[in-house]
């Protein structure tokens, strides 16, 4: 949801879950090291279970749908926000989309986590590329594609150069008459 003020609220956190205290040990996290300092509370009535399938279909990665416990990670959120970002694409695109951003998306969203971006920072970084002209990782992109990225990229100092050497041909000619 969007606030007033062009903020994201976050309205539900209820299908949330905690990685489990060996995975998070496995990968060396302080918190991982420190005793908990209270057990964790009952389960709350109306809580997902463990191996329980919620989401919106499109939205939910396929390791997801499948209930696929020891697959979900950080790539199927990634897969979360592509189909997000493809579908504003879709809302607001009111011309074809670019390449690019089609390659970030198809990338995001890949069947298979490892094709995926490893984490929301990797797609982040890919977007701001892309907004920024510079080559986006998830996209190959031919001769003419690039020199068009540059040249939008560069448009202004290609302008100058350009007009003085239009300005200095002209005086060249004039000098020449």
């Amino acid at each position: 949801m969007v606030g007033p003020f062009g903020e994201v609220l976050v309205l539900d956190w209820g299908v949330a879950k905690r990685r489990g205290e060996a995975e998070i040990r496995s990968r060396g996290d302080r918190a991982a090291l420190d005793p908990p300092a209270m057990p964790d509370p009952p389960a709350a009535p109306g809580a997902t279970a463990a191996g329980t399938v919620l989401g919106t279909p499109g939205y939910m990665a396929p390791e997801q749908e499948r209930g696929e416990l020891e697959r979900i990670d950080e790539r199927t959120d990634v897969f979360g926000l592509g189909a997000i970002l493809e579908a504003l694409l879709a809302r607001v695109a009111l011309q074809r989309v670019p390449p690019p951003l089609r390659a970030i998306v198809a990338k995001a969203k890949a069947p298979l986590p490892e094709q995926r971006y490893a984490s929301a920072e990797d797609l982040a970084a890919d977007l701001r590329h892309y907004v920024d002209g510079a080559a986006v990782l998830a996209h190959r992109e031919g001769p003419v594609e690039r020199a068009g990225r540059l040249v939008r990229r560069y448009r202004t100092p290609i302008l100058i150069v350009l007009t003085y050497l239009a300005a200095r041909a002209l005086l060249l000619f004039l000098a020449g008459r």
